[in-house]
């Protein structure tokens, strides 16, 4: 099915015209939106490919109030929502969610499974919408940039979505690395973001995509952009690898340094203090005072 919206909204180049001046709040570094929606979709898409409707509606709503979905998962989520109502008799619902597709692609088409109806209050979502049209996001930025230096990347929303809008968001990914810096400010007409020097490594390739963002962090669009950094990437060193030591010699050992000298030094000892004892014996006869004991 074809939804009308790809995944990158349309860029223009720095030099192709004089970029807007800013207009929002300060960017500020944050979070990545997180995709707490992705399960819910899948369950949708599962439910929608065996043909229950109604399990269907179910998640598609859930998927889209969790959040974090890419702008093509959002719009295909808003027309088979509408479709899915629409087949379960709730045609009120369903002209709700075929406006808020007409929002972000007032082009978009509508499934097969729903059929003459479903086009019919397409085409009404799409009138009662046309004043505000299609979303369009647009991306300046510099193709090249100097290791160690920050750029400035720009971002322009459409009058009428900029207001409508939660939050404009950059993303900065390291291509080689995948480390990502995210940015992020309150939904304006233009939007200035500046990539710190910390991200622009010798040699790397940054993929910019700048976002536009619902309350529920949902991408609505995306424009994306690479910037190639010049210089070489440094060479990591070769990993050291600790060389064992030999075990050390065993220098032979002497009779006397064995635990025999301990077990017959003791004999001898022993019978050493036995010879002492015998020797220095005291006789059988014991004197105590004026009293005189023998022994028996």
């Amino acid at each position: 099915m074809a939804l009308g919206l790809t995944a990158a909204a349309p860029c223009w180049a720095a030099e192709d015209e004089p970029a807007p001046a800013p207009t929002g709040e300060r960017p500020t570094e944050t979070e990545p939106p997180k995709t707490h929606g992705a399960p819910s979709y899948k369950k949708a898409k599962a439910a929608w490919a065996s043909g229950d409707m109604a399990t269907a509606e179910v998640f598609y709503r859930e998927g889209i109030a969790k959040g974090g979905l890419a702008p093509d998962e959002v719009l295909e989520s808003y027309v088979r929502l509408g479709t899915a109502r629409l087949l379960l008799g709730r045609k009120d619902q369903a002209l709700t969610a075929y406006r808020a597709a007409a929002v972000i692609d007032d082009a978009f088409d509508v499934p097969a499974e729903g059929g003459p109806r479903a086009v019919t209050l397409a085409d009404t979502a799409k009138k009662d919408m046309a004043s505000v049209g299609s979303l369009v996001l647009g991306l300046s930025c510099p193709s090249r940039a100097k290791p160690g230096e920050a750029f400035t990347v720009r971002a322009k929303v459409d009058d009428n979505h900029a207001r409508v809008l939660t939050r404009v968001g950059l993303s900065a990914k390291d291509g080689s690395t995948g480390r990502e810096l995210y940015f992020s400010a309150k939904s304006a007409q233009a939007v200035e973001f500046e990539i710190p020097a910390k991200a622009v490594l010798p040699g790397s390739t940054l993929v910019v995509r700048v976002d536009a963002l619902d309350s529920h962090d949902n991408r609505l669009a995306s424009a994306a952009s690479r910037v190639e950094v010049s210089g070489t990437k440094p060479v990591p060193p070769p990993p050291v690898v600790a060389k064992a030591k030999p075990p050390p010699k065993k220098e032979p050992v002497g009779f006397f340094r064995s635990p025999w000298t301990y077990i017959v030094g003791g004999a001898v000892l022993a019978g050493a203090g036995a010879s002492v004892f015998l020797l220095t014996r005291p006789t059988d006869d014991v004197t105590i005072g004026a009293v005189s004991v023998r022994a028996r």
